[in-house]
């Protein structure tokens, strides 16, 4: 038996969690492996999640400092990383561990800035765990040798306890309900989510929204314009989501392009329930749904609206692939099946001895002269490295702003994802305060930016820009003085800077 320390960044209702509670719980059962939980964030954990991990026989772990957290590591069997990039995590693994087996569970894509899986990762680990087949075909597994891929990786699919979903009965309801359980964020969830489903020529059809994020009001009134807005029915977060399956007759879950999906749980359950999705080719999904077998695979917005309109039209074709798609999810997911491939990693592991294992350390040439939160934060993207540091490299002044146009005009998965949880993490960062600048300016929100680029001026950042964006933004929100004040500094430091020159002529 083993006693496994699992290390999250923070215990919530998301899908990592969720694996954690449904897996560690049929993990005792099966193999009667002890798991205990400790969140790097716990500001960040949710309560409600406490109880679901008691419930799977968890023990909640609230170390004091670092001190008491690096002890656990030293006193458990084995100690698993719920992997995903955040800055607490990556705060971790630069940590200098006392002997331990380290292992990691993979819950992004890997394949895309700011979810993919830095170089480093894997050498430091002893063994680790793609949580799709998505996950594993990153290049961070693919290019390992054959045989050491075989020895240290194993793919087990994210996974949810089932057993939350006995309650889920078919429920006798008016028209066609269409829903969506998920993150309503647009750093996941297609952002023309609402004109996609409404054109759909559906009777009766009504979309159901459940789900944590920052967009649901955006939802609604992007309904309201197109006087939708009876049709949709966005609820926020839905712990109870077993009310909701019981009336839904199909589930449309596009997501965007470059989403971190790996195995996304809400899919699995809905297939369990027999309920036919529709989706897009993107991220993990693609590996999910089996093509007009358990659902539709759809490759663009119009594919989308016919697919929906299909599924009304066609009862027998619904059923057929509602009864796949519940097959399917019973002997492909599910915790208990993640369970008996999990176990012997574990038992793979403990005839192994602990070992001490050297942490990241900062190696990329391009980040050396960065404040330390903006160097880790480059140090965890692959492709996107070069855009972040062009913006502070030695260069003539268009180049530097052609580089922070970049910044702003950057996903809104990178903004939210990836700039804004660092940001938040290293708080007296003037790097990280002003890239979260140029995205909250790419995002149309100016009193934020206004916000960050004072920050990055009170924490010295190295150049002038910011006091050009603030003379901007105050213009914008009409703080007159303010811009009046920037862009004064702007032509003390930059003189000859022609759109300066303009402003202080527009504001005199």
């Amino acid at each position: 038996m083993a006693r496994v320390l699992n290390i999250i960044e923070s215990i919530s209702l998301g899908g990592a969690a969720r694996t954690v509670f449904g897996t560690s719980k049929y993990s005792a059962q099966l193999g009667g492996h002890a798991h205990a939980l400790v969140s790097l964030a716990p500001h960040k954990d949710d309560p409600a999640a406490y109880a679901i991990a008691a419930e799977g026989g968890i023990e909640i772990l609230r170390p004091g400092n670092y001190s008491e957290l690096l002890r656990l590591v030293e006193q458990y069997d084995i100690v698993l990383l719920q992997w995903w990039n955040s800055p607490e995590m990556d705060n971790f693994v630069r940590t200098q561990l006392p002997p331990c087996r380290l292992a990691a569970w993979i819950h992004v894509g890997g394949h895309h800035d700011p979810q993919g899986i830095p170089d480093q990762l894997l050498s430091l680990l002893d063994f680790a765990i793609a949580g799709s087949p998505y996950t594993y075909e990153s290049s961070a597994f693919s290019r390992l040798p054959a045989e050491l891929r075989a020895a240290k990786c194993a793919m087990v699919y994210d996974a949810t306890d089932f057993a939350r979903l006995a309650p889920v009965q078919r429920a006798a309801h008016d028209g066609f309900n269409i829903g969506y359980i998920g993150t309503v964020d647009f750093s996941k969830m297609h952002p023309n989510y609402v004109r996609m489903s409404a054109a759909a020529q559906v009777p009766g059809a009504r979309f159901i929204v459940c789900g944590p994020g920052g967009e649901q009001e955006t939802l609604r009134q992007q309904a309201r314009e197109l006087g939708r807005s009876g049709d949709f029915d966005v609820r926020g977060m839905v712990e109870d989501i077993c009310p909701v399956l019981s009336v839904l007759d199909a589930y449309g879950y596009p997501l965007c392009e470059d989403n971190y999906a790996a195995a996304e749980l809400n899919l699995q359950e809905v297939m369990f329930c027999g309920i036919p999705p529709v989706v897009f080719p993107y991220g993990g999904v693609r590996h999910l749904v089996v093509h007009d077998f358990t659902g539709y695979v759809v490759h663009s917005e119009r594919e989308y609206a016919e697919a929906l309109e299909h599924l009304y039209a066609s009862p027998l074709d619904r059923a057929r692939i509602g009864r796949n798609a519940a097959d399917y999810a019973r002997q492909i997911f599910g915790a208990e099946h993640a369970a008996r491939k999990f176990n012997p990693v574990l038992d793979k592991l403990m005839r192994a001895e602990k070992r001490s294992r050297t942490p990241f350390a900062a190696a990329a040439a391009e980040t050396a002269q960065l404040s330390p939160g903006a160097a880790r934060f480059l140090e965890s993207l692959r492709g996107s490295r070069a855009a972040f540091s062009a913006t502070v490299a030695p260069a003539d002044t268009a180049s530097l702003l052609r580089a922070d146009e970049q910044i702003m005009g950057t996903t809104a998965l990178m903004k939210r994802v990836g700039v804004k949880s660092y940001r938040r993490f290293h708080q007296s960062d003037p790097f990280l305060c002003f890239w979260s600048g140029l995205a909250s300016l790419g995002d149309g929100q100016p009193l934020e930016a206004l916000t960050e680029f004072v920050e990055a001026l009170k924490h010295n950042f190295p150049h002038w820009r910011p006091w050009w964006y603030l003379a901007q933004v105050a213009t914008q929100l009409g703080q007159n003085d303010l811009a009046r004040q920037s862009v004064t500094q702007v032509r003390a430091l930059a003189p000859d800077f022609p759109p300066a020159i303009a402003l202080q002529q527009q504001l005199s």
